[in-house]
Order: structure tokens, then C-alpha cells, then sequence
């Protein structure tokens, strides 16, 4: 009998060196990890109503895409967050506010993120968002039965994804074109969701390419 255990593992988050140190100058973050993709988007926050702003109490709603479909986060999440926002823009010049008061701004954590004055050119690099590992397990066991001289019977069992890890596929608004963010709107409020497996998101499902535990049996003889 032979065992052969494959592990995959690709793992790529960007640190405080570099990009990480752009963006803590351009809007304060405080933490590259914060704006991780996963299941569910990052927090949008816009103004609840017409002519309402970000440096008023109250008047903001800060939104979220999760399994469960859209929700609410608390007032006390929407405070901190036109704060935040608020004072990101303000430290730029009035022009970045009047573009905040009107796009709105994704924050979570210790971090934020706003649109630029109408007219310009924002401050992100390329590459900017880390992005949930992609960790697969497979198992495949083979067990070789020799009858006579001119007939083997070779068992096979493969286990695909042993563990059963879930895996998130690449956020809304990659290049597959996968999902509601393909255009790329930051307005969507649904950045940094990546709310399918690899396999689902790439529409051609096989084994072994982000979805569950899938057990395959085989059988072959060799004569």
C-alpha cells in the first residue's frame, strides 16, 4: 500500500513594509489585516439620508454582506466609523470631504477607507488587499493486488480537501468577473466579499479546487 499526502498552501498578506506604510501615511491604518477578505464584505458606511454628513452624529449607516444577506451594524459601529472617516478626510483638505459626504467609505477596525476629491487620482498602490490563504489537503491511497502472473487488481481512494477546510474565493471584483462587485464600484458596498468557494466562483467545479471533502473510489486492472 502507498500513502501520498499532497498540502497546497498559498498565503500572501502584505505587511507594514511598503504598501502597508503608503496607506498608514494616506488614511491612518493601523493594521494591514483589518481589510482581509473573507465570507462576508467590508463594512460600508454612506450617509442615511439626503444632506446628511459625516461629521454629524447619527448620520451615518454603515452596512455589511454576510451569509445571512445584508445587515445593519450598531449606531455605536457608524459613530466610530464617521469619526474615522471624518477625520481622515478632514486631514486632507474640504474637497475629500464633500467626495466622502457623497461616496461614502468602507472602515473596520482601526483602518478606513475614502474616496479622493472629485478630479483626482487617489493614493492606493496596486496590490493593496491581502486575501483569505487558499490551504487544501488531498490523501490518495493505493493498494495493489497481483492474482496469478498476468492480472493485478490497483485499488484506489482519493480524498480531496481531507480536513474539510473552507476556502473563500478571490473578493468580489476579480478578474473572473465572478459576482455583483465585478465592476469594480467601491459605491456596491460589497468590497472584500468573497462570498463562494474557488471552485463555484470559477464555474467549472473540480475536484480538488476550493470546494468540500469529496471522496473518490477507483478500480483498475492491469492484465
Amino acid at each position: 500500500m502507498s500513502i501520498r499526502p499532497i498540502k497546497r498552501l498559498i498565503k500572501s498578506k502584505p505587511t507594514l513594509e511598503g504598501a502597508g506604510v503608503h496607506l498608514r501615511r494616506a488614511f491612518g491604518f493601523g493594521n494591514t489585516h483589518d481589510f482581509e477578505s473573507g465570507n462576508s464584505s467590508i463594512p460600508f458606511c454612506a450617509a442615511s439620508s439626503p444632506g446628511a454628513n459625516f461629521a454629524v452624529s447619527g448620520s451615518i449607516t454603515c452596512t455589511q454582506l454576510t451569509p445571512g444577506g445584508t445587515i445593519t451594524l450598531p449606531e455605536s459601529f457608524s459613530m466610530a466609523a464617521a469619526t474615522a472617516c471624518y477625520g481622515a478626510a478632514n486631514g486632507i483638505n474640504a474637497a475629500t470631504v464633500t467626495s466622502l459626504n457623497t461616496h461614502g467609505c468602507y472602515f473596520k477596525g482601526h483602518s478606513m477607507y475614502i474616496p479622493p476629491a472629485l478630479g483626482t487620482y487617489g493614493t492606493a498602490p496596486r496590490n493593496l488587499w491581502p486575501a483569505s490563504p487558499f490551504k487544501n489537503l488531498d490523501l490518495s491511497l493505493t493498494k495493489s493486488t497481483k492474482f496469478k502472473e498476468l492480472l493485478t487488481a490497483q485499488f484506489r481512494a482519493e480524498f480531496f480537501n481531507i480536513l474539510n477546510h473552507p476556502n473563500f474565493t478571490n473578493p468580489y471584483g476579480s478578474s473572473n468577473g465572478y459576482g455583483p462587485g465585478r465592476f469594480s464600484d467601491p459605491s456596491s458596498g460589497i468590497m472584500g466579499c468573497g462570498c463562494a468557494t474557488p471552485d463555484q466562483a470559477g464555474a467549472n467545479p473540480v475536484l480538488g479546487s476550493g470546494g468540500p471533502r469529496a471522496i473518490q473510489l477507483g478500480l483498475k486492472l492491469i492484465f
